[in-house]
């Protein structure tokens, strides 16, 4: 997850289908963002390269530090080493974030439940 997190935000920080926003499930939250931030902004930083700012909704920054998410965060491209990040409770919360704020152009949500990944793929069709 992690991994994936990186990839996709720091491989080619300017094109249009690099990660803008991340939503992480609540049972995971705790675990996930600390290693999330541990790769994005304390390792770059170590290494002398550009951390990723993350900007975090409440239930996010109670796990980590960061930016606080002003509304428009979840709205905007940033094509920058940004990060918006939000916790939600399950994936119909997830599915109605994507809803409201994705421009429908390159969504993903990564899930071990084969039913949950098809409802996934019908969101903005």
């Amino acid at each position: 997850g992690a991994h994936i997190g990186k990839n996709a935000r720091t491989g080619r920080r300017s094109v249009c289908n690099a990660e803008e926003a991340l939503l992480v499930h609540r049972d995971v939250a705790a675990q996930f963002l600390p290693m999330l931030k541990a790769r994005l902004v304390d390792a770059r930083a170590a290494a002398g390269i550009t951390p990723v700012e993350l900007h975090l909704d409440a239930r996010a920054a109670a796990i980590i530090d960061g930016v606080p998410a002003a509304p428009q965060d979840f709205d905007t491209e940033y094509l920058d080493y940004k990060l918006s990040v939000a916790v939600v409770d399950d994936v119909d919360a997830a599915i109605a974030h994507i809803a409201k704020h994705s421009t429908h152009h390159s969504e993903a949500i990564v899930t071990a439940a084969a039913a949950e990944g098809h409802r996934i793929h019908t969101v903005g069709r």
